[in-house]
């Protein structure tokens, strides 16, 4: 067991390492203030590729890779799990530290998940804003 602690260990500093640097440029993104800062067609366009770069590029590579390790680790998981005593005093470390690792990955896939459903709203309403500002820029 305690080689697949540090298999998952080590799994876990690269997921988190990932993950803190992908955090930060969504952040940014979702809170940039488009009713603000656009108003012209060619800006919207601009956060538009922004928009789909981290999207397609690097939230949703990263998601998919958080949600195959979550569902790799889940038949050990819920192995140890049945197998174990619940105990606030007496009980197995590396077994413990397997789940809360895994739990660990879980928590980060909800969150990643929801940053795609932020960034698919954000990118609906850039459209809405293309299709608005094309409409505007045709003669009647």
């Amino acid at each position: 067991m305690a080689d697949n602690l540090t298999a998952i260990s080590v799994l876990l500093v690269f997921i988190s390492v990932a993950f803190s640097l992908l955090m930060p440029k969504i952040w940014k993104e979702l809170e940039w203030d488009i009713d603000k800062n656009i108003k012209e067609n060619e800006a919207i366009m601009l956060r538009l590729k922004a928009v789909n770069n981290i999207l397609y590029f690097k939230v949703i590579p990263f998601a998919i890779s958080c949600l195959l390790i979550a569902y790799l680790l889940l038949p050990t998981t819920v192995d140890l799990a049945n197998k174990s005593d619940i105990s606030l005093w007496n009980f197995d470390l590396f077994n413990t530290l397997f789940i809360v690792i895994h739990v660990a990955i879980i928590i980060m896939t909800v969150v990643i998940v929801k940053a795609i459903i932020d960034l698919i709203k954000r990118r609906q309403k850039l459209l809405h804003l293309t299709n608005r500002q094309d409409y505007s820029a045709k003669p009647h």
